[in-house]
């Protein structure tokens, strides 16, 4: 199938040096048990800050960036792990303002001195801010992926108080957890309970969602976002349960929740894909010029998506699609109006770009339903298969 991923050839390495500092300092810390009996899970939530961000194009809040070395205290393997990604070694491209680097500022009118405010940081970097001024913090790391933890509200205090007193994970009250994760989510946290977040700020990124930098020669992002090769390959960093382990999935959620790495994969999957295609209908809804390499690029992006959410429930689900993904069926309804708007659609037009935003709403609908499900639905179990089959992971993951 045209959209499945091929596995990188190279790894980056990280200086042995570096890795043997941190290295050290994850040994000589005791690891989490995760003993106690399993507390009832909080409802699952959606970042609102990881939706917002990736439909208005704004990805980091410098400003409330606290950078990947204080994430080092309580996820030491993760750090490690994040360290031998393409996202740390992103930085370098660039690093210096050369070559397309420099072709891409021109466009958008970016000097030197505000690369490291610019959403090319945002984008490739961590951007951080002290004193007035943004300097870039690392490769993309912890708070790209999770958004910016920091200020007086932010997520960084919140989301490992477990209770009154140094309370352990394994005491903490249901009440508790779903208050804890409602404050986490008013502050914009990007939760491993939550894929849709998950998927809306991968495409933060991933969807390049400035008109005029694509214009300028930019790739504007893929077709099928395959979620599940992505968080299954290098970035993968499962650690909270064992730091010697990196689990299949998300380990404190299954601890938490019971919550099967299959399971989840196809859930992960589903929306994924669904998600991509909300991104590149509320990307046409958005566009300023009605045309250009942007607006083509999307279009024909936008077709290419839905042929390929169309190949997979035909193979996955023989055409048999369950209930709540029958409007994005081959005859579905909103699948036949999203068609007519990748042939017909004139986006010098408004009524174009008006039709793109409703559309986007209502697979977002769709995509939020799904997100939802256990993953362990009857119908879903042929989707696990082919999944299993078909989808490769983007890069080996990490272990010690």
């Amino acid at each position: 199938m045209k959209h499945f991923h091929k596995q990188w050839t190279s790894r980056p390495v990280v200086g042995w040096t570096l890795l043997a500092a941190v290295g050290f300092l994850v040994f000589g810390t005791s690891m989490l048990t995760g003993s106690g009996d399993v507390p009832t899970t909080a409802a699952t939530v959606i970042s609102t800050a990881a939706v917002a961000n990736a439909e208005s194009g704004s990805i980091v809040d410098a400003s409330k960036v606290m950078g990947y070395k204080t994430c080092i205290t309580c996820h030491k393997s993760e750090v490690i792990s994040w360290m031998k990604t393409k996202h740390n070694t992103s930085v370098g491209k660039i690093s210096e303002f050369a070559g397309t680097v420099k072709k891409y500022c021109d466009a958008l009118g970016i000097t030197k001195e505000q690369l490291s405010g610019s959403i090319c940081a945002e984008c490739h970097a961590t951007p951080k801010s002290s004193g007035g001024k943004t300097k870039i913090d690392s490769g993309v790391s912890c708070e790209s992926c999770h958004s910016p933890s920091g200020s007086e509200q932010g997520w960084l205090n919140r989301h490992a108080v477990y209770g009154p007193m140094g309370t352990p994970p394994g005491e903490e009250t249901p009440k508790h957890l779903a208050k804890r994760v409602k404050l986490c989510e008013e502050a914009g946290m990007v939760r491993a309970a939550s894929p849709y977040s998950i998927a809306k700020n991968c495409q933060s990124c991933h969807s390049v969602m400035d008109e005029a930098l694509v214009d300028a020669g930019h790739k504007a992002g893929s077709e099928g976002f395959e979620l599940v090769g992505w968080t299954n390959g290098e970035v993968r960093h499962n650690f909270h349960q064992d730091r010697s382990a990196n689990a299949a999935s998300p380990s404190l959620l299954k601890w938490r929740t019971g919550a099967d790495a299959a399971n989840r994969k196809r859930v992960m999957y589903l929306v994924g894909l669904i998600v991509d295609i909300e991104t590149k209908l509320h990307a046409l809804s958005k566009v300023k010029e009605g045309e250009g390499a942007f607006v083509e690029s999307f279009q024909e992006g936008l077709g290419g998506s839905v042929e390929i959410i169309q190949e997979v429930f035909g193979e996955a689900f023989e055409d048999e699609v369950p209930e709540y993904l029958a409007a994005l069926s081959e005859e579905g309804e909103l699948t036949e109006q999203i068609v007519e708007l990748v042939d017909d659609g004139d986006f010098t037009e408004a009524e174009s770009r008006e039709t793109a935003a409703k559309l986007a709403g209502e697979v977002a609908k769709i995509a939020k339903t799904v997100a939802k499900l256990k993953g362990s639905e009857e119908e879903l179990e042929a989707l696990g298969e082919f999944v299993e089959e078909n989808i490769e992971a983007r890069g080996e993951a990490f272990s010690f």
